[in-house]
Parts: structure tokens; sequence; C-alpha cells
């Protein structure tokens, strides 16, 4: 496994999504991927250049919205109410805490 490939492929994959929907309607990209109009202007103006460059990093670049344990734990268990799951997460994924103050 080559972790360094794989950061590149998961960040530059990311980043051309974000840049993709970003192009095709600004505020639903800002909204889906939380992004400020800043970033959201900067993303979008990247060259195929930058792009590589930026996918480079040793990290990821985007981050998990869902920081709260329970909140991702009360995600994956079975409910009778399977149905609601993806509108939780929504949720969970759309609050700024990313479910540190309940569910």
């Amino acid at each position: 496994m080559n972790t360094e490939k794989n950061l590149y492929e998961m960040n530059y994959t990311w980043l051309s999504l974000a840049q993709k929907m970003r192009l095709k309607d600004k505020s639903i990209a800002m909204f889906r991927l939380g992004l400020n109009a800043r970033v959201a202007g900067i993303i979008g103006r990247m060259t195929e250049k930058e792009l590589q460059k930026l996918s480079t990093h040793p990290h990821f670049i985007f981050t998990l919205r869902i920081q709260n344990p329970v909140a991702l734990e009360c995600l994956l268990a079975d409910s009778r109410v399977d149905h609601l799951t993806p509108m939780h997460a929504a949720m969970l994924c759309l609050t700024e805490t990313g479910g540190y103050h309940g569910i």
C-alpha cells in the first residue's frame, strides 16, 4: 500500500469534485461541502497544476464533519427507522459542532 499515492488520489478526487460542484452551483457546493465563499472561490479558480500541487499535501485536506463518536455510532446502529438515517447524517454534517451538542 502506497500511502502517499492514496492520499494524493483522495485529495485530488475531493478537490476535483469540489471544483465541479462549485462550478455547477456555488451555493449548493458551499452548503454540501461546508465551505465559505472565499474558499469556494479559490477552489473554483484552481488550475490543473494547482489541483495537483495541493493534492500532494501529506494529510487529508478535508475532514469528517461528524466529530461526536456517539453521534457516529448512532448512525451506524440498526434502527427501526433506517429511512431517517440519511436525514440525521445530513443534519449532523450541517452543524458547526458535528453532533457534539446532541443528536
